[in-house]
């Protein structure tokens, strides 16, 4: 019995750092509060809308479109999907993915119920988020003035 609960502590850590590091291609990369809240409204949006099954924030797209709102942010790119090319070629050398699509935009709002009103105000942004896909990565970073730039990268994997 003393040898279990010696064990026991060193399991439990053992399991938390297995566990919390899950899915984590870049160790660099996290997914602020606002990103996932505006995930979580953006699958809320499919589920009213009749759509079930597999819909994931998806870690290793985070990163990438993190970089590009950064760039949009900075203004590096302007507020397109035309300077996409490179953010997909990264995501295509780990992964296979269809359906790929993506929103951007710029929004003067900070709460995550402005920023989604925004969202589907943006042209073809709520096709897009409707479609056949299960994968979403959202980065959300904002420039000096305080604007909120936001790119979704949406497409499906496979299983």
């Amino acid at each position: 019995m003393k040898t279990i609960k010696a064990i026991l502590p060193v399991i439990v850590i053992l399991l938390s750092g297995l566990l919390s590091s899950c899915g984590e291609d870049n160790p660099n990369i996290s997914i602020k509060a606002i990103e996932h809240s505006l995930f979580l409204e953006i699958k809320a949006y499919r589920l009213a809308e009749g759509l079930e099954g597999d819909f994931s924030h998806a870690f290793f797209m985070v990163g990438e479109a993190q970089e590009y709102s950064f760039k949009m942010s900075r203004d590096l790119v302007p507020v397109s999907t035309e300077n996409l090319d490179s953010h997909w070629a990264e995501l295509d050398e780990l992964y296979t993915l269809y359906n790929r699509d993506a929103v951007v935009l710029k929004s003067s709002m900070t709460s995550v119920s402005g920023i989604f009103a925004d969202l589907l105000e943006t042209k073809g942004a709520p096709e897009s988020i409707l479609a056949d896909i299960t994968q979403c990565g959202v980065g959300i970073e904002e420039d000096p003035e305080g604007s909120s730039y936001i790119t979704l990268l949406l497409a499906k994997a496979d299983s």
